[in-house]
């Protein structure tokens, strides 16, 4: 808020103090968050301290293997080395937030397509599932259908020996 509306220094203070809150806790992702920001802040006030800020950026998100930090990280010191003259140092910075970003983006696809091969599986055990049903109660069906002719041929059956038992004792007679 208080850099929208221009005060940096008060921006500054609470920012710096939001850092140790972050430090104090072991939040390492919101501290590099914190620190661009910073290095943000200061790049009209403080010069020296922007590279201060942003080398222990870089250095935590190194430790840390966040990519997309350490991608950021670079970026800002890109754009520093470039405002002070530095291209040298400004490109060594780009190109490493160039190839950074394109190892999270290719990480990203990665992950993005293993997440669709698991749904596809799922979805196909799911369809296998639903025809074994559908089998299964057609199987079912089908069983009690014979199961009935079963008991009518037996009772058809049961009916003709009553019949030839009758016949043959009428002939007796």
């Amino acid at each position: 808020i208080y850099k929208q509306t221009g005060d940096i220094e008060k921006a500054t203070k609470f920012s710096n103090g939001s850092l140790e809150l972050k430090k104090a806790i072991g939040d390492r992702r919101r501290e590099v968050e914190m620190l661009l920001f910073l290095a943000d802040l200061y790049k009209n006030v403080n010069h020296n301290k922007v590279l201060e800020v942003l080398t222990d950026a870089l250095r935590i998100a190194e430790q840390t293997k966040m990519l997309d930090l350490f991608s950021r990280t670079h970026f800002h010191l890109s754009c520093y080395y470039k405002q002070d003259g530095n291209y040298e140092e400004a490109l060594k910075h780009l190109e490493a937030h160039t190839s950074l970003e394109k190892e999270f983006n290719k990480n990203a696809i990665g992950q993005k397509i293993l997440t669709l091969e698991i749904t596809h599986k799922a979805e196909q055990t799911r369809k296998e599932a639903d025809a074994a049903k559908q089998r299964n109660e057609e199987l079912t069906r089908l069983n009690e259908e014979i199961e009935d002719q079963k008991r009518k041929l037996e009772e058809a059956f049961s009916n003709l020996k009553a019949t030839q038992a009758q016949l043959i004792q009428s002939e007796k007679m």
